[in-house]
């Protein structure tokens, strides 16, 4: 979504549309995969699942905003309608490219790629560090653009979307965020809630209270109108003009833009700039038309009607209805009633209350279909709540109203010419979570999954054929954890038997009688990573890797990070730190394929209700230490040598009499 090349039009004009700001004792929300994408990446360039870290520079981020009583509220997007496949299988395709390049070294850090696991432990420390949070169904733009406003809040995001719905506080891009800089020192004239606020050309001042602040910039429709002396109502019609993706498309408008904007040039006395690209350039030209033609709300319909003359007959009557739809939601923004109710009930702020009391929320509740007009409405209700994984969604909807039903997998990290696919490994977990979800009339569901095959998805890759069996008894059709014993026993030994096969009577009996002494963050995973043995057969090296990097995780204290135990081996293996991908791409294989075996794992734990805990990621794996520490095993030094404190010791033992080659 968002307005095409807005970000660099607001870089170029930055000096007179961007307010500076200190943010200190108030509310910002937050659009929470924006942000879990900025900081992951603080971490790690290369997408491969350094987890550990990643959660410190979540609890960084989220104490510095405590530490200037900043209060975030943090909204993510929930599962989307099937309008969005396309773009989502184009993402992906772009991102296997993406990947492929990072790996033969053919690409800067430009383009990144999150690991599998980002946002489940994103929002596991969320949870730790009691950050207000939710999840909504479908697109939360609407909601949050709302939120923000029953809190007199701003809205700090990446996408310009945001800047076309009317905020009482502004957007605050991402990026001018300054979260790594709390200043106690000085404070700025303007107060951020102010309605005279002014250009950033104003500098701030020394403050007398000393309390500590974040600085940030940003944008106000207002600020915008008055500088191009333009109505705030026709901000909105910059996103039909010039959009990115979404409802609206470039090519719809392209003959109006020809007929109407041609020979526009913003007045010399306003314009910012010299070198322009062409999308900057185009809305120069859009603001320049609306500051001249647009009259107001009480003319719209007929404004909507001149623009719609020139778009294509067959496509009129459904551009004129999204154009109202949108300046609808841009103006009055809508909120999903239950996602407000969720927020309320962690906020302590009995105002807040008042104002949701006060909203017409029938008429603005989200109406979604999936939600509403099927049988699996309160499971879909229920189960978006809980970051539950998008295909198991695509399934149910599937089920109600007989769509074909297709699984995205998720991102494999190796070069396919060279390596089979990762989720090969994990196919028989999925399998179990498909046997659990579907209970319809058919006697066969047909899955045609999409994965990757050479550099790009091929929708023939792999069909799975499940059947409708109800004699999973009690462990199947659930997504919550009941009070009967007898039954999470049963979903239990279903995951379990899954996972770890009793076929294998030795590997098994050893499991059964560790199970107790692990805690509960290696319970699943250690069943995972048996699974990913038997299926994957990796070397010994691998093997001893993840046992090594798990006990490291396991047993961090004080300063000494991941990155510092890393940079031991590094000197054991003379290499330099270049921060390069210089990893061998046998580690990186083994690396993906154990993510993907513990990542369906997870998922199928979550569907049964979870009859065992949901291990926090970032406390058992750290992408880089598992790739080093698998690149000196091969290189023939001994794990000895990298093992300094008797916990790592004591927990390795452990885990060897579980893993064969430890």
């Amino acid at each position: 979504m968002g307005i095409s090349s807005f970000e660099s039009f607001l870089k170029l004009y930055r000096e007179r549309l961007l307010q500076s700001v200190d943010l200190h004792d108030q509310y910002v929300v937050l659009d929470g995969s924006e942000v879990l994408y900025m900081l992951y990446f603080e971490c790690d360039k290369n997408g491969r699942g350094n987890y550990v870290s990643f959660k410190s520079v979540i609890e960084q981020f989220f104490n510095n905003l405590k530490s200037c009583n900043i209060t975030p509220v943090v909204v993510f997007d929930g599962f989307k309608l099937g309008e969005y496949e396309d773009r989502y299988l184009k993402r992906r395709k772009d991102k296997i490219q993406n990947m492929i390049k990072l790996f033969k070294g053919r690409q800067n850090h430009a383009s990144k790629v999150k690991p599998c696991f980002s946002e489940l432990a994103f929002q596991k420390v969320l949870g730790d560090l009691e950050v207000i949070s939710v999840t909504g169904v479908g697109d939360m733009d609407e909601s949050t653009a709302l939120i923000a406003n029953l809190l007199h809040a701003s809205v700090v995001a990446s996408d310009t979307i945001f800047c076309t719905f009317r905020l009482e506080n502004g957007m605050i891009p991402l990026h001018t965020l300054q979260w790594k800089k709390v200043r106690p020192e000085i404070r700025a004239q303007t107060e951020p809630n102010s309605t005279n606020a002014q250009p950033s050309t104003l500098k701030p001042q020394q403050g007398s209270n000393g309390e500590p602040f974040m600085r940030g910039s940003k944008f106000l429709q207002r600020q915008f109108a008055d500088y191009f002396n333009m109505d705030e109502n026709a901000i909105p019609y910059l996103l039909v003009f010039c959009p990115n993706v979404g409802m609206f498309k470039s090519k719809t408008t392209e003959a109006f833009r020809r007929d109407n904007f041609e020979g526009l040039d913003m007045p010399a006395s306003v314009t910012q700039g010299s070198s322009k690209s062409q999308g900057v350039r185009l809305l120069e030209k859009c603001i320049v038309w609306l500051s001249e033609n647009y009259t107001g709300e009480e003319n719209e319909k007929g404004f909507i009607a001149n623009i719609a003359s020139s778009v294509e007959e067959s496509e009129r009557d459904n551009f004129m209805e999204n154009v109202t739809t949108f300046l609808g939601a841009s103006r009055h923004p809508r909120g999903q009633a239950k996602v407000l109710e969720v927020v309320r009930g962690q906020i302590e702020d009995s105002e807040f209350g008042e104002r949701i009391d006060n909203e017409d929320l029938e008429r603005r509740e989200v109406n979604d279909p999936i939600v509403v007009e099927n049988n699996f409405g309160e499971l879909l209700d229920h189960a978006s709540t809980l970051s539950f994984p998008s295909w198991a969604l695509r399934m149910l909807m599937a089920n109600a109203t007989g769509a074909p039903m297709v699984n995205y997998l998720p991102l494999a990290l190796t070069d396919p010419s060279q390596y089979p696919s990762p989720h090969i490994a994990a196919a028989e977990i999925r399998l179990q979570a498909y046997r659990a979800l579907v209970h319809n009339d058919s006697n066969n569901n047909e899955f045609c999954e999409f994965d990757r095959v050479e550099q790009d998805y091929k929708e023939t890759s792999r069909q799975l054929i499940v059947r409708c069996e109800d004699n999973l008894g009690p462990q199947g059709r659930a997504f919550e954890r009941v009070d009967d014993d007898a039954t999470m026993d049963a979903r239990k030994a279903y995951l379990i038997n899954t996972l770890v096969s009793p076929e294998n009577a030795a590997t098994r009996a050893r499991f059964d009688n560790i199970l107790p002494q692990l805690n509960d963050d290696l319970q699943l995973t250690m069943a995972a990573t048996l699974h990913w043995i038997s299926k994957s057969r990796p070397d010994a090296a691998a093997v001893k890797a993840l046992a090594y990097q798990i006990a490291v995780c396991q047993n961090l204290r004080g300063t000494r990070q991941p990155h510092g135990i890393v940079r031991d081996m590094r000197q054991r293996l003379n290499e330099r730190d270049s921060g390069d991908w210089c990893t061998d791409p046998q580690a990186l294989h083994w690396s993906s394929e154990w993510q993907l075996c513990l990542w369906e794992a997870i998922n199928l734990n979550q569907i049964l209700g979870f009859p065992l805990p949901e291990p926090d990621i970032s406390k058992v794996f750290e992408g880089i230490l598992f790739e080093k520490a698998c690149t000196c095993f091969l290189a023939g030094h001994a794990a000895d040598n990298f093992i300094r404190d008797r916990d790592i010791r004591d927990l390795l033992a452990t885990i060897s009499t579980l893993l064969p080659g430890v």
